[in-house]
């Protein structure tokens, strides 16, 4: 199916290829007739040839068309072409959550809760309706720009399915869906229902709070033969701050039997909030026992915010599921009134304090004198990449609760009456920092304010937030996991840190004319940086507590330094020729770049799973594998002198060329193009990922930074101050690009227009 782009399916322009997998393609395409933008799942070709298939496709089609729930991905429209068989979504923005994953590893207990609240009450809903998914897992899960998690591809696996089989092994001995997150059942060929999806949520939730899966197989085979039969390790083993009531949860959703798991998703709903609510209880706001525990964020409620539609469990009319269209949650707490959006009078929800939402299942499947959730942000999802926190209020007299609550109810049909924006399915790839917008401290210590929201200005408008002290020479930035800005200063010996206001903190480096250069967040919600001089790779706190690790290559100078797949920081050693890789206990490993004085420059986490570089002097992009293995690509123009380097929203890998005074792109398989900058001689460092979906960079000579498209189209903003800098850049909590000016040691701001 490659090759579909410029073409039509039915009415839709195909555009462009948005990503592929063992059941399809996905396009980006346009609908000429309601002039927006729509994704085109193409299913592959070879199905139309299986006996029944077309009348199958076409009865669950229908059937997917019509789920109508905020955390499902609706389904537009279906049809078939030739041999083609297709599927029209919207477009969703901000990427997978397995595209999430890949940079944030582990995840705080309270926002995968969130996204765990957000997709059982999806799956709640289809099941109600006879539907099943057969196939949850990260990549299904849609992070949208709003901060709604929607789960996508619902009854893709039952479509691929023949008629016949109950089996999972059907065409050509291929598994449909992915063993990963397949309940022992669907391996062992006995059938499937809605208890395979709680299942698959389970490992979901182990994935999100432990960052690796409990099943991992050097083969399919080997990998199904571990599901169907050996037990998950405790989850605590793997990471010692998930609670144990938390762990129990987890535990008994991957019980190998069916009737041993929670027989809804609304009962595994219910038990995680009441095992979440236990292990916080007492907490106060904003406090953590250890990296990865929680504290209380901010809520939806205490913040007077109504939640995202689709943030808590769907519930419904006493007439029934499927009575009308569902209500929305009135937010979290002991027995909410529900709304229906069709009726002015508040309808039966939870009748009473601990009673269950009605509408669900089976009798006591709902949240059964369930504490709420722990707080989340007020989109409904904590932590979406560049989502700023809101700060909670004081808490109000328990005899005005009543008023909230009304307040609550009031906002959210509000919210539901005026409307969503047009969602976008591009992936998210932050290729410059792995942003943690929570605001997490340790007991005893200060939080940081988070910034206020502030009107959105055009894309441009830069500020120069703040002047270090003179030849500081800042070079590089990253967004830390407190929500403030943590940079490197070469010549000043110090790791700084600004808070979205321009408060400002440096940390001197305990090693003397270290020079300080990359910077990026680590897994263990450290700051982690390279000592060029120093020969060091160093490791902040957010508190500014630092350690220093010796590079075992005498005078290596490490530059750059990213999170790799594997939870271990990966940099680059310019006169040590190689790529170094130390885990969080300090333990380093190198491996020689093949090409002579390659000189290794910055390094980030590829789309494939790969650590992608750039060689400076040999004018190559290398491609590391976890496990050692490289492979270089020479750059078409010769001696362009690649330097910064991230992931691009099309899934390539964009870069900039100092000599070249080009920004190129390079597809994971090593296809190259490039694009000459506007202003000559302008040579561009380093570049990242903006919130708009295009690819921001900085011109140190040039004096200005830089916007490119995905279709190549320059913009440039001058910056106000002549003979500046600018070297790194990053995307801040409030949206906007975040800059450093090596020469004038300035900290700057440029607004995203997002």
């Amino acid at each position: 199916m490659a090759g579909l782009e410029g073409t039509n399916i039915g009415p839709y322009e195909i555009q462009g290829l948005l990503g592929a997998g063992g059941m399809g393609q996905v396009y980006r395409a346009r609908d000429p007739r309601l002039e927006r933008e729509v994704a085109v799942k193409v299913l592959t070709a070879a199905l139309a040839q299986e006996s029944g298939y077309l009348d199958r496709f076409r009865r669950e089609a229908r059937a997917v068309a019509k789920l109508n729930h905020p955390n499902v991905v609706q389904v537009y429209d279906f049809g078939e072409q030739g041999d083609l068989t297709y599927l029209v979504m919207p477009l969703i923005s901000g990427g997978t959550l397995r595209d999430y994953l890949a940079h944030r590893h582990i995840l705080p207990l309270a926002e995968a809760a969130s996204i765990i609240e957000q997709v059982a009450s999806a799956l709640q809903y289809a099941h109600e309706r006879g539907l099943v998914h057969r196939d949850v897992k990260p990549a299904n899960i849609l992070m949208s720009g709003e901060g709604r998690v929607l789960l996508s591809d619902f009854g893709i696996v039952r479509l691929v399915q023949k008629d016949d089989s109950s089996a999972t092994l059907t065409r050509m001995g291929a598994f449909v869906g992915s063993p990963e997150y397949a309940a022992p059942e669907m391996i062992l060929g006995q059938g499937a229902d809605h208890r395979a999806d709680v299942y698959a949520l389970g490992v979901v939730l182990f994935q999100m709070l432990t960052g690796k899966l409990p099943f991992s197989g050097a083969t399919p085979v080997s990998l199904m033969m571990m599901q169907a039969q050996q037990p998950p390790p405790p989850p605590r083993s793997l990471n010692q701050d998930i609670p144990p009531a938390v762990e129990a949860v987890v535990l008994k959703t991957l019980a190998k039997k069916p009737e041993e798991r929670y027989q809804t998703a609304a009962e595994f709903l219910a038990a995680l909030r009441a095992a979440t609510a236990a292990s916080t209880a007492g907490t106060r706001y904003g406090q953590t026992s250890a990296a990865g525990t929680i504290g209380d964020l901010p809520t939806l409620s205490s913040t007077g915010m109504p939640p995202a539609p689709g943030s808590g469990p769907a519930i419904y009319s006493p007439a029934g599921p499927g009575s009308g269209p569902p209500p929305m949650w009135g937010g979290p707490g002991g027995g909410p009134s529900v709304m229906s959006p069709m009726s002015p009078t508040p309808q039966a929800g939870w009748a009473a304090p601990g009673s269950g939402p009605a509408g669900w299942a089976t009798p006591g499947s709902g949240p059964a004198a369930a504490p709420p959730l722990p707080p989340t942000y007020a989109t409904g999802v904590s932590a979406l990449p560049y989502q700023p926190p809101i700060s909670p209020p004081p808490s109000p007299a328990p005899r005005r609760r009543w008023l909230l609550s009304v307040l609550l109810l009031a906002l959210a049909v509000a919210l539901v009456a005026g409307g969503g924006a047009t969602l976008a399915l591009a992936g998210f790839f932050n290729g410059k920092a792995t942003p943690t917008p929570i605001v997490q401290r340790s007991p005893g210590t200060t939080p940081t304010a988070a910034p206020s929201p502030t009107p959105t200005k055009p894309a441009g408008t830069i500020t120069e937030v703040k002047t270090l002290a003179a030849r500081s020479t800042p070079v590089d930035i990253t967004l830390g996991p407190d929500n403030n800005l943590w940079f490197t200063e070469r010549n000043g010996n110090q790791i700084g840190r600004i808070t979205p206001q321009g408060s400002l903190r440096e940390y001197g480096v305990p090693t003397a004319e270290s020079s300080p250069q990359g910077i990026t967040v680590g897994p263990d919600n450290n700051l982690w940086f390279t000592e060029y001089a120093g020969n060091q790779i160093g490791r902040i706190t957010p508190q500014g507590g630092i350690t220093e690790y010796p590079v075992p290559t005498a005078n290596s100078q490490p530059w750059g330094i990213t999170l790799g797949p594997d939870n271990n920081l990966w940099f680059t050693e310019r006169d040590g020729n190689r790529i170094g890789r130390i885990t969080p206990q300090g333990d380093i490993t190198e491996y020689p770049v093949p090409t002579a004085n390659g000189d290794p420059l910055e390094i980030i986490t590829g789309p494939d799973g790969a650590l992608w570089f750039t060689g400076y002097h040999s004018s190559q992009i290398g491609r590391i594998t976890p496990q050692g293995d490289i492979t270089e690509y020479p750059v078409p123009t010769a001696n362009s002198k690649p330097w910064g380097i991230t992931a691009g929203p099309d899934n390539n890998l964009w870069f900039v060329e100092d000599d070249g005074n080009r920004v190129g792109r390079i597809s994971t398989q090593g296809v190259f193009k490039e694009y000459r900058l506007p202003t000559a001689n302008s040579h561009p460092v380093d570049i990242t990922l903006g919130p708009d979906n295009n690819l921001w960079f900085t011109e140190q000579i040039g004096n200005r930074i830089g916007r490119i498209s995905t279709q190549g189209v320059f913009k440039e903003y001058r910056l106000p101050t002549a003979n500046d800098a600018p070297w790194g850049i990053t995307v801040g909590p409030d949206n906007n690009l975040w800059f450093v000016d090596a020469t004038s040691s300035k900290i700057g701001r440029i607004t995203s227009g997002k």
